[in-house]
């Protein structure tokens, strides 16, 4: 399979696990992305406005409240995130599986990138398709 090029791309990671966050790092560091990491959720709610944000990977073992209030901003921004971790995250209208391995988050925003064609490498346009901003899980 071939390395998903993330090179351009910014790539917000929000992870209170340090150990989780430097797979994480490593896995999208190999795709050529940009990252910021943040392991609070109060500094990755201040860096959810940035609008060189391209998608982020949002820990599901944070607080309810602080993830959906990092969630809705990304959202509002359309700005794709998927959820990480070994754990069931609620997204308010029901729940779903959480990503566990760092390369299945790699692939599902490589999956985001691919197919929108309004995605620019310096950030996000306003306008994307139905998924955008949505969370989601690999079956």
């Amino acid at each position: 399979m071939t390395e998903p090029d993330l090179r351009g791309f910014a790539i917000l990671i929000v992870q209170k696990d340090v150990p989780t966050a430097l797979d994480l790092q490593d896995t999208f560091a190999e795709s050529g992305a940009r990252l910021l990491t943040s392991y609070r959720p109060a500094s990755a709610l201040m860096h959810a406005k940035s609008s060189q944000i391209s998608a982020a990977v949002i820990d599901a073992s944070i607080g309810m409240d602080e993830r959906n209030a990092i969630c809705e901003r990304l959202a509002t921004r359309n700005v794709p995130f998927v959820l990480f971790g070994q754990q069931m995250a609620s997204d308010g209208a029901g729940c779903m599986d959480s990503l566990a391995r760092p390369s299945e988050a790699l692939e599902r925003i490589a999956e985001f990138v691919r197919s929108n064609s309004a995605w620019r490498h310096d950030g996000p346009e306003r306008s994307r398709g139905p998924d955008a901003g949505t969370s989601s899980a690999l079956q």
